[in-house]
């Protein structure tokens, strides 16, 4: 009888604690170009490479957003709103987004490192 009681007990504080971990929604990466970049509303238009027909994508930029900025000579990263103080972030960069599975960007590469512009 004790026995019961305690299994019974275990699945009242275990079970609900199962129930609330949230389902892991895998990174999705989209290489594109930019095609409008909204800081009022923190949003990043791309129209996206490889598709046979263009179509574009709209991402919110959050405040944790990381974003790497990459040139010829260096390499610049920054968090959020301050990306858009970057020259490089403008219509026509190309751009490569990982987003959460909801239209969140999570990271953003602006720019190509050199040894990717040696692989084209």
């Amino acid at each position: 009888m004790f026995y019961r009681l305690s299994l019974a007990a275990l699945a009242l504080f275990v079970a609900p604690g199962l129930a609330d971990e949230p389902q892991k929604v895998p990174k999705v990466r989209v290489l594109g170009v930019i095609k409008k970049v909204d800081p009022s509303a923190d949003r990043l238009t791309i129209a996206v490479k490889g598709d046979k027909t263009p179509a574009d994508r709209e991402f919110q930029i959050l405040p944790t957003t990381r974003f790497t900025f990459l040139s010829a000579k260096d390499k610049k990263e920054c968090v959020g709103r301050e990306a858009y103080k970057q020259p490089q972030f403008k219509e026509g960069a190309e751009v490569a987004v990982t987003d959460d599975g909801k239209g969140r960007a999570v990271a953003i590469q602006v720019g190509t490192s050199p040894v990717e512009d040696g692989k084209k």
